[in-house]
């Protein structure tokens, strides 16, 4: 877990072993980082020195008036209290790291700020802003897909599953299709409107409503003959068009035959031969 927190650390800019921010960027720590602090600085007193450190106060280290043993150590306590009463821990760990509740006092921020650093101090906290936002809602988008495509995944395995026991409960699978039908094709207007869709899992999605859809009419409705599976007639169809031809019914005149005496018995073929099919 140590060295796992020094890369975290590495990838801000920090090097952990001398204790310096070696970043371009102004370093703006988080609840995150400290938490990665914590990890590689098993005490307080080392905790303190490397935040000084860092944030280039080294020689403020025994400086009582900036970051005060007694104050770091309670801000320390404090921030564990804190981690521990979030209920959004993720939301927690994107905050910026309070280094006032730890006692200390940037220099900046005892001077008094000109016009021109006011502005700038203004645009890096609404860009701040706007950045732990984005964060937060590109976040919740890859959940809810992760979601989205787990609870897919689950329902997929449900319906294979029910495939088993299709023939003595086709009416549990019917509604069940439904449900399921009615819940993808919902989330698919979702992404589509959020225009956060995958095309590939979307073209997937469809794909799969199209054969739960046939599934759902096959046994909604089980005067439906399948006179073709898979592309191909079946060996029944194709005898089916033997026996025609033995009777002279001429080859585009076949369709028809099968047509008319199968809707007079009540049924439906879901594909029918056409003239030039081949038996």
């Amino acid at each position: 877990m140590s060295e796992n927190s020094r890369k975290r650390l590495a990838d801000r800019g920090i090097d952990v072993d001398r204790m310096k921010y070696i970043g371009s960027d102004k370093l703006i720590l988080t609840n995150e980082d400290y938490c990665h602090v914590r990890v590689v600085c098993p005490n307080q007193a080392k905790r303190r020195s490397f935040l000084l450190s860092v944030l280039n106060e080294e020689d403020k280290t025994e400086d009582k008036n900036v970051m005060h043993s007694a104050n770091f150590f309670s801000g320390d306590k404090k921030f564990m209290n804190n981690r521990d009463l979030k209920f959004n821990p993720q939301d927690f760990k994107r905050r910026k790291l309070d280094l006032k509740s730890f006692g200390y006092v940037c220099v900046s921020e005892i001077t008094p700020k000109t016009a021109d650093a006011s502005c700038q101090t203004d645009f890096e906290d609404s860009n701040e802003k706007k950045l732990l936002q984005t964060t937060k809602k590109l976040n919740e988008v890859r959940n809810s897909l992760h979601n989205l495509k787990r609870k897919f995944h689950r329902q997929e395995k449900k319906v294979s599953d029910l495939k088993d026991v299709v023939v003595e409960k086709q009416d549990e699978v019917v509604t069940e299709c439904e449900e399921i039908l009615n819940d993808l094709l919902g989330r698919i207007e979702v992404l589509k409107e959020d225009r956060l869709n995958d095309a590939e899992f979307i073209k997937d999605l469809e794909a799969k409503i199209r054969q739960l859809e046939h599934q759902q009419l096959l046994y909604s409705n089980p005067r439906i003959i399948e006179s073709m599976k898979h592309g191909r007639y079946t060996l029944e169809a194709k005898l089916l068009l033997v026996k025609l031809k033995e009777y002279n019914i001429s080859d585009e005149n076949c369709a028809k035959v099968i047509k008319d005496v199968f809707s007079l018995a009540g049924i439906v073929a879901n594909s029918l031969p056409s003239a030039t099919t081949s038996c």
